[in-house]
């Protein structure tokens, strides 16, 4: 079914203002006699004048962050935050912390005689190239398995349905943060799906999917996704009372998933024999094939040894990787192509960088191409520059990528007003499933090594320099449980960021890098900066207490190892410290794999004191 998408306006209009008056709003639709609705909560009229104000100051599709000084902003986010089922005594704090800091900012503002502040297109785009906190629909787009059954039963009526994907993730963490995700009908303010959410104490990878149907005596609405996000940075328990909330907002409207998907680029570099690079890369769809394993980058990592992408001699000013693909749609594609389009690198311990952005009447037509009922990209490298504090914040992660686009499709005849088309493409396998979305491979970038000297355990008892092996297939070393292994392959590279210095109190000494592995006494691997003082680490003589954990620059060459066959993560002593090898190294870049699971009570424990009623009332 095509649905009613907003009229295309004439293209010498202003980038934003021609994505920000995409929908046009229509007074709500009456109450039923019993004093409830029809069919689903309806927006209050003055609700619906409030979101009619506040489509004037946003573009859709792109995230915007509003100012609680601003009545209109305080308004908006306070219905929603209701539409929710947050109120005054479920979360006490975080209602009193929303008023005091719109009074304190809307006062500020009456004094200094300035008028309340627009909504202002968020950080993610001002602050391209850093590592900036994500908050945006990650995914929007027709969900129509239950038309699908109601078709094969026959039925004329089939329901349309929709799903919206909001995601949060901020650098450092956050004390609280609450997505408010809600699909409705633009016109009538029928709304006729809310999901709403709160976690306490993370923040770095918080999602929340919305998904409904189109109520079936609504007709063909044109359907809308808003995503209200509301987080506190993380902060002390004597600052609590001073963090300020930060408001995201973004929205979506009416869309086609696309007929047909494929990413071509990144993909997997063929290898010749000795399973080098040879500087080619497949050419298959990566979304439509057993994509579970990553594409390596690396910033003098391995290189053509390991990596798919590289920069063989420091770490690059500028992403390293191409980006390429198309999407065909029911519909043909205006042409010149328009609309949004987002690229994101989110990495799962919390923020991210917005690798690229577009808004506007037309499409970069370097990078964009249409035939017809397809739409096509060719991004190089060199199209996403960034500087060395995005690119250095992924070390040792496996990112999540995130293709995101919002383009004009033309309407089906008839007088239909054009719809438009999603784009979504994306490497977190959480999205597995989600309609409309594809899923490409993860993106993992490697870093993690020893300070050159560092003595490596041999089989025999004795020691060798890591910087000494050549993977000659003659070098067995000591590996956990009294185990010895072949090494079978080596690494190098450069280390921007300070390495730790890791001291025991049985004399150990070892530089590493922050990403590389250790063996905990209980057996559980972490990254180095996980380490605390006091925590117990494997040794050669069995354990030991660190003593004292030191950044220390170094302008070295750092090395590792890799120990066992068949890809599976190996270990073995450096400077007498059980350590993980290349692999493992690898493994630990999946968040799941390197954060503790933490239960309720020591979460609460982490909060400040002025949250623990709001939590407790979550429980």
């Amino acid at each position: 079914m095509i649905r009613n998408g907003a009229p295309w306006m004439t293209r010498c209009l202003a980038p934003v203002v021609l994505l920000a008056a995409l929908v046009a709003w229509s007074a709500p639709a009456p109450a039923a006699e019993d004093g409830g609705t029809s069919r689903a909560p309806v927006l209050s009229e003055a609700d619906m004048a409030d979101l009619r104000a506040l489509d004037a100051e946003v573009a859709i599709g792109v995230p915007h962050r509003l100012d609680l000084g601003n009545p209109l902003h305080y308004r908006v986010t306070m219905a929603a935050l209701r539409r929710g089922g947050e109120t005054p005594e479920r979360s006490p704090y975080l209602f009193q912390s929303l008023r005091e800091t719109h009074e304190r900012r809307a006062a500020r503002l009456e004094a200094a005689g300035t008028p309340a502040p627009q909504a202002t297109l968020a950080a993610v785009v001002a602050e391209t190239g850093t590592p900036q906190d994500l908050n945006f629909i990650a995914t929007f787009s027709e969900d129509n398995a239950a038309a699908a059954l109601a078709m094969a039963r026959g039925e004329d009526d089939a329901p349309v349905g929709y799903q919206a994907t909001g995601i949060s993730s901020v650098v450092n963490g956050t004390t609280t943060t609450s997505i408010v995700m809600e699909l409705y009908e633009a016109d009538s303010g029928h709304v006729y799906a809310t999901q709403s959410e709160t976690q306490y104490g993370q923040g770095t990878d918080f999602r929340v999917q919305v998904e409904g149907q189109v109520p079936p005596d609504a007709g063909s609405p044109t359907t809308r996704a808003q995503g209200l996000f509301v987080y506190y940075p993380k902060s002390s328990a004597a600052a609590a009372a001073d963090t300020e909330p930060v408001v995201y907002v973004q929205t979506f409207q009416d869309t086609l998933n696309p007929t047909q998907a494929c990413m071509e680029q990144p993909n997997y570099c063929v290898r010749n024999n000795a399973g080098q690079c040879t500087g080619s890369y497949e050419t298959s769809c990566t979304n439509t094939k057993a994509n579970e394993t990553p594409i390596k980058i690396c910033w003098y990592r391995g290189s053509q040894q390991e990596c798919d992408y590289w920069n063989s001699t420091s770490h690059p000013t500028d992403f390293v990787f191409p980006l390429s693909g198309s999407v065909s749609y029911p519909n043909t594609v205006v042409s010149p192509p328009a609309g949004v389009v987002t690229i994101y690198i989110q990495n799962p311990n919390g923020g991210g960088c917005n690798v690229y952005y577009k808004q506007g009447e037309v499409l970069d037509p370097q990078y964009w191409t249409v035939d017809d009922k397809q739409i096509s990209w060719n991004y190089p490298a060199a199209a996403f520059p960034n500087n060395r504090d995005c690119i250095q914040y992924y070390d040792a992660t496996t990112a999540y990528l995130w293709v995101t686009a919002y383009v004009a499709l033309n309407g089906s005849g008839g007088g239909e007003p054009p719809p438009f088309g999603t784009i979504n493409f994306t490497s977190d396998r959480s999205q597995i499933g989600v309609p409309g979305v594809s899923i490409v491979p993860p993106l993992t970038i490697l870093q993690g090594c020893l300070a050159a000297g560092t003595p490596i355990a041999l089989a025999d008892g004795g020691e060798r320099p890591v910087e000494a092996f050549t993977a000659n297939q003659q070098e067995r070393v000591k590996t956990a449980h009294g185990q010895t292994r072949l090494v079978r392959g080596t690494t190098q590279g450069r280390e921007p960021h300070p390495m730790l210095r890791i001291q025991t109190d049985a004399g150990h000494d070892v530089l590493m890098t922050r990403t590389h592995p250790v063996i905990l006494a209980e057996g559980v691997p972490v990254q180095a900066r996980a380490l605390r003082v006091g925590d117990r680490v494997t040794t050669l003589e069995g354990s030991a207490t660190v003593t004292a954990i030191a950044p220390e620059t170094y302008e070295g060459v750092v090395h590792n190892l890799t120990v066992e066959e068949g890809g599976r993560a190996g270990t073995f002593f450096a400077g007498g410290i059980l350590t993980g090898d290349a692999v493992m190294q690898q493994s630990l870049t999946t968040i799941a794999n390197r954060t503790l699971a933490r239960s309720p009570a020591q979460i609460r424990e982490s909060l400040p004191e002025v949250w623990h009623q709001d939590f407790d009332n979550h429980q």
